[in-house]
């Protein structure tokens, strides 16, 4: 167990490097029509707007001009968002420029002249050259009322109004529901901390029946809460939900080591160990989780490890604890599907939608780690199947305890 926990230790710290996870790459664009005019805002996290900066070109503007990291930014978004009409550019009538902003994001202001405004196309090429998985949510309106809102991905990164010119708002359910289908299973897959706690599940879990009670637990309880937050009926600290989804998948992976190594007090431990040490923290210095709520994962974590310790059928334990995780991770999907700012015209298909292309992707990723487990199994590699579960199981540890920490403090 000692070599374990060193090796943990050790992968620990490699997590700190990949630890962005479920803050993966997303902005927002906001564009008014009004005749020839189209204004335009593009908002994203200052975090993201650095990636831009180790881009060769931009560091030349950066170095070589003296430009500040928001006029660099500015430099690129300036070569990557263009409109035009007919296939001819509209004209760029005031140069970009920063605007007021909530804290810890970058909002910048464009206008545009087009000769013929029945016909304009909106061309967003940014960040897609340096994250291929980058998703950009648009939204169009034309006299304070909106008429369009669109993804923008690798493969689509343009909005022709001209094909949706004549289509109402009200009648766009087919190709809302299939948006958002695609940003659900876009989320999820993008999402490592989700994926790593659901490739706890599948791995921890042997029989299939188990796993598809487990699996419905799981989907119902992060349901619910990507309701409840949607329709504003629950409005969570998101830091502490960022956070506490760091805790779920930490919390699995001792699960699953104490069903394969039996050491109860080591793996107990080590749990609250982590624990106490943030509670000292949060006693020197003011962190985003209150020491009520550290306190109360304590108690949790103390019962429920009694519990485990006790109970002769431990299925039924399980069963709650991943409607309860559950629980958790929907309102970090919900957090995300606010973000694209859906309006009340669409609000109901596009949270089916989300719902939807949220439990196709986990299929997907589930399917394919049961085709991996059977092909080991059907080759008979043993060795290296037990391998390959410890393993992740390590990851799911380390990158679970980072997550957790790293989210409280940051």
């Amino acid at each position: 167990m000692l070599k374990v926990i060193k090796f943990l230790t050790f992968i620990f710290f490699i997590s700190i490097f990949p630890s962005n996870a479920h803050y993966f790459s997303e902005s927002h664009s906001k564009w008014n029509i009004n005749g020839i005019n189209i204004d335009g805002t593009f908002n994203v996290f200052e975090i993201e707007a650095t990636r831009v900066l180790k881009l060769p070109e931009i560091e030349k503007f950066l170095y070589e001009q003296n430009l500040s990291e928001s006029d660099a930014f500015i430099k690129y978004l300036e070569k990557k968002v263009k409109v035009t009409s007919e296939n001819n550019k509209c004209i760029q009538i005031k140069p970009m420029h920063l605007i007021p902003s909530k804290e810890g994001s970058i909002n910048i202001a464009m206008k545009f002249q087009c000769e013929q405004p029945e016909s304009i196309k909106i061309i967003n090429n940014a960040f897609f050259d340096i994250i291929p998985s980058h998703i950009h949510i648009a939204r169009i309106y034309k006299e304070d009322s909106i008429i369009l809102e669109k993804a923008l991905f690798y493969n689509d990164q343009s909005i022709n109004l001209e094909e949706n010119r004549n289509k109402e708002k009200n009648n766009n359910f087919l190709s809302s529901i299939f948006n958002f289908i695609k940003i659900g299973i876009e989320h999820i897959l993008n999402g490592y901390d989700h994926l790593l706690f659901i490739a706890g599940l599948v791995l921890l879990i042997s029989s299939i029946r188990k796993l598809l009670i487990v699996i419905t637990g799981f989907t119902l309880g992060h349901s619910i809460t990507l309701i409840f937050s949607t329709l504003g009926y629950a409005t969570p600290n998101m830091m502490l939900v960022e956070s506490l989804i760091g805790f779920t998948i930490f919390f699995l992976g001792l699960e699953y080591f104490l069903e394969r190594t039996k050491k109860f007090k080591e793996i107990f431990f080590l749990l609250i160990a982590v624990l106490i040490l943030l509670l000292s923290l949060s006693l020197i210095n003011p962190i985003l989780i209150s020491k009520t709520t550290l306190i109360g994962i304590i108690i949790f974590s103390i019962g429920y490890f009694g519990l485990y310790k006790n109970l002769k059928n431990k299925n039924i334990l399980i069963y709650i604890i991943t409607v309860l995780f559950g629980l958790i991770h929907g309102y970090g999907f919900g957090s995300f599907l606010m973000k694209t700012e859906i309006q009340n015209y669409n609000l109901i298909y596009g949270l089916a939608g989300f719902n939807i292309g949220v439990e196709i992707g986990q299929i997907i990723f589930v399917s394919l780690i049961l085709i991996f487990l059977k092909l080991i199994s059907f080759l008979k590699l043993r060795n290296f199947e037990i391998f390959f579960k410890n393993l992740i199981f390590i990851l799911v540890i380390s990158f679970g305890i980072f997550w957790f920490v790293s989210r409280i403090i940051n």
